[in-house]
Formats: C-alpha cells, structure tokens, sequence
C-alpha cells in the first residue's frame, strides 16, 4: 500500500485504484560502448557543460580586470548655435579625458591576481568534474557485470534445482520418498528464484543510474 501510495504522488492520480503493477520485469537494455560511454558522454555531459560556462566566464572576468590596468581616453565634444537673426555664432568645444591608474596603491593589481587565480581553479576543476564522472560510470559498469554474472550463476542453480525438485516429485509418485522431501526441494527452488528477481531487479535500478550518470548522452527509459 505505500509503494501504491507513492506512485499515487509522483504520478499526480487522483487515487491508487488507477494503477496496476506488473510483476514481470522488462529486459535489460544494451549497454552503451566504450566510445558512447567516455568520448560522448566527456564531450555532452551537462556537468562539464556547465563547467566549461564557468571557465569562460572566470576568462572573461579576469581580462575584464587586466584591461583596468591600462589607461583609459574618452573624447567628447559638444556644440552650440547661437542666433539674434541678425547675427549667428557656432560654439564648438571637445576635449579628451585620460583616466591613468596611478594612485590605487595596488589594489587593481590584486583584483586581476584574484581573477587569475579564479580563473586557473575553474580550469582545474573541470578535469576533476571529468574525473569524478568518469569514476561513477566504471562503478555502475562494474556494478552491473558483477550483478550479471551472478545471475548467470543463479539461473544455473535454479536449473539444477528445478531438476532436483522434478525428479523428487517423479519418486515421490513411486513411493520412494516421503512427500516432504518434494516440498522441501520445492521451497528451495522458490527461494532462489526469489533470489534471482532481486538481482535482476537490482541490475534494472543499476541501468537507471547508468542513464542518470551520463547526463542523457544516453538513454534506456526515453
């Protein structure tokens, strides 16, 4: 009931009599490549996106603040008529201001270090945010290699099992064993194949966050 409850909310239903779960897991998605998962994914991923935009921005910053350091002119000018409609006069007046930053005692060269040193610490950044990413992908792809192979260690249980269960039930028809040792088989072969859902279910959930980690360069649920 509250897992029909929070499907309820995150689908905005009205109630949970809308919803039927199937109990059948859907198939396990093809796994991207090596090129898809690094080269694609290091190239299009919205983290280093956003971190190449904040290199740029320090970029600009700091030569914003580096051009601060030279001087600076501005011409400007101005003109006026003047008229008794007997007589005119032209009043024309320009002039150039020179701004020379002589007298901050420094404090323009500190703000451009400041900027540079900001400047620096995003490139910086960005191979660690490649980094990062790059680590919880192999995670997740160990993740689900490791869970894969258990499953195949599983299904070859389970066949076994299923083996074990049907030729206990063929002796227990002929009166060779007692009917608990059939129930007993029985119940272990459930039990792993109970076992079995919760891996794939588990490896299902890896893929998920396989998706969520590559940032949509690639996509299992569209």
């Amino acid at each position: 009931m509250a897992g029909y409850l929070g499907l309820t909310r995150l689908l905005g239903l009205p109630s949970s009599s809308h919803i039927r779960v199937n109990s059948t897991l859907p198939e396990p998605p093809t796994p991207p490549d090596a090129a898809q998962l690094f080269h694609t994914m290091l190239a299009l991923h919205p983290s280093l996106q956003v971190q190449r935009a904040k290199i740029e921005k320090a970029k600009q910053d700091y030569r914003l603040e580096t051009f601060r350091l030279y001087p600076s002119m501005t011409l400007h000018g101005s003109a006026l008529y003047v008229t008794d409609f007997d007589k005119d006069a032209h009043v024309l007046i320009g002039g150039i201001t020179v701004d020379v930053p002589i007298f901050d005692f420094g404090a323009q060269l500190d703000t451009v270090r400041a900027r540079r040193d900001t400047y620096n610490a995003e490139q910086a950044s960005l191979g660690a945010v490649g980094n990062d990413l790059t680590s919880d992908l192999v995670s997740i792809y160990q993740q689900i290699y490791a869970l894969s192979e258990k499953i195949l260690t599983l299904q070859g249980e389970i066949g076994k099992l299923d083996r074990d269960l049907r030729v206990a039930q063929s002796q227990q028809q002929q009166g060779i064993t007692p009917p608990l040792t059939a129930i007993d088989a029985e119940v272990v072969l459930v039990g792993k194949q109970d076992e079995l859902n919760i891996v794939q279910s588990r490896r299902l959930l890896l893929y998920a966050n396989l998706q969520k980690a590559m940032g949509g360069t690639w996509k299992w649920i569209p």
